[in-house]
């Protein structure tokens, strides 16, 4: 049912895709961790982010398959965000979260970019890319972060 109504948005051929290859969309801990981060690195409130949200991702190293970012952010107090595409003047996306300890911390990468568009001149200044990994725990109450540490700026 989701997984139709979020192909109503999407090109025959997209859908022909993602139906030949395996979609896995996040688990509530997946969007409970994309929550915490996204108010902490990219300034995610209750209202929409400034910057777009990649959310369709490869699933596998080789390409193939689709990790669909889709969450119910307001039932984390989020905005809902807009759909990154390759004309975004901004944007940010998420990594899949990797888990240990028995669930209980996880590591994942966020990853900023800004994209300025051309002035009347023909001048912008040059494109910006962040990427942090980021650290959480998970206790009683939810996920924490622990440490969001730069490995990546231009």
């Amino acid at each position: 049912m989701i997984l139709g109504l979020m192909m109503l948005a999407l090109t025959p051929t997209e859908i022909a895709a993602i139906r030949e290859q395996p979609v896995v969309l996040p688990t509530a801990d997946d969007c409970a961790i994309f929550a915490v981060v996204g108010k902490a690195q990219v300034g995610w409130t209750d209202r929409p982010p400034a910057r777009e949200l990649f959310g369709r991702l490869p699933l596998n190293p080789d390409g193939s398959g689709t990790y669909l970012v889709q969450c119910r952010w307001a039932d984390y107090g989020l905005g809902e965000p807009e759909e990154g595409t390759p004309r975004s003047p901004a944007g940010f996306f998420f990594t899949r979260p990797v888990y240990g300890r028995g669930g209980r911390t996880a590591t994942l990468k966020v990853t900023i970019g800004a994209f300025p568009q051309p002035d009347a001149q023909g001048h912008a200044p040059p494109p910006f890319m962040q990427e942090s990994e980021c650290s959480l725990t998970k206790d009683r109450t939810g996920w924490k972060l622990v440490a969001c540490k730069v490995t990546a700026i231009t």
